[in-house]
């Protein structure tokens, strides 16, 4: 069973993440899951992320992001995501990306 599940493709394949907000313990718990997904993550924003995840609204990568149209996702975007993924169950990626996305709201 293990050997199929590394086998299989990984949701966050070629997936770049990068975190605001969020306090550094769980910071470093969703990296590791973004990471057993198949994704990497970021410190610093840069153009070729394509994903943030976001605690908070008010922060230059928030603002990045915006201006980008860089996907502005919850953490538990990622929990969700790594849960299904752990219990070998499909994972809707466009269904979870409309439920949990971080919308902006205009200042």
């Amino acid at each position: 069973m293990s050997d199929q599940k590394s086998q299989r493709s990984k949701p966050f394949d070629g997936f770049l993440f990068c975190f605001t907000g969020i306090k550094f313990d769980y910071r470093e718990e969703l990296s590791n899951n973004v990471r057993q997904l198949g994704g990497a993550v970021s410190k610093s924003y840069k153009g070729a992320v394509t994903h943030l995840i976001a605690k908070s609204k008010t922060s230059e990568k928030f603002e990045a992001a915006v201006k980008l149209n860089v996907p502005i996702l919850l953490p538990s975007f990622v929990k969700d995501c790594f849960t299904s993924y752990k219990n070998n169950l499909p994972i809707n990626m466009e269904k979870l990306i409309l439920r949990l996305f971080f919308l902006p709201t205009p200042e």
